[in-house]
């Protein structure tokens, strides 16, 4: 059984369980390529369903493809099924820390968000190629920022 299955198949887990988990999903293997030619694609998740709606309300403008799952193992799945350009990702979840999700996206650019100041985070838990961004700056901002990070990762894989 693949480890991302695994986190998929597996219930919620206790707090005291978020070590043994965190280890799991360091260990997970790199989702497919996207294809060329395509609409850039955007996995997002966070457990505000109005900002998800806001970044709806700009997949239009940006001719994307946005996913949005507020519940991290229907994102975990979704993950492990396609391959996507950018995920934007919620810093705090219910029950996780969205920095320890980042190891199930090695090759994929991430932008992690909060509602909080930066300093309050550490840096080196962002994967390389990767941003974080307050959620006040706007979904308008976020998603040109997301654009860019897919756009810079497709001009170096070619």
């Amino acid at each position: 059984m693949s480890i991302l299955r695994e986190f998929i198949e597996k219930p919620a887990s206790k707090p005291d369980e978020r070590e043994a988990e965190s280890a799991l999903m360091k260990q997970s293997s790199k989702p497919p390529e996207s294809k060329a030619g395509q609409k850039k694609r955007i996995l997002v998740l966070d457990d505000d369903p109005t900002f998800g709606e806001l970044l709806m309300r700009y997949k239009n403008k940006y001719s994307v493809d946005i996913e949005f799952f507020e519940n991290v193992h229907q994102f975990v799945q979704r993950l492990s099924e396609e391959a996507f350009d950018v995920v934007i990702l919620d810093y705090y979840l219910e029950g996780y820390v969205g920095s320890q999700l980042t190891s199930l996206m090695p090759g994929i650019p991430i932008i992690l968000t909060s509602n909080r100041n930066w300093q309050e985070h550490d840096s080196a838990m962002l994967p390389k190629g990767s941003r974080f961004l307050l959620k006040k700056l706007g979904p308008d901002t976020i998603l040109k920022e997301a654009l860019a990070l897919a756009s810079a990762k497709t001009s170096t894989a070619a």
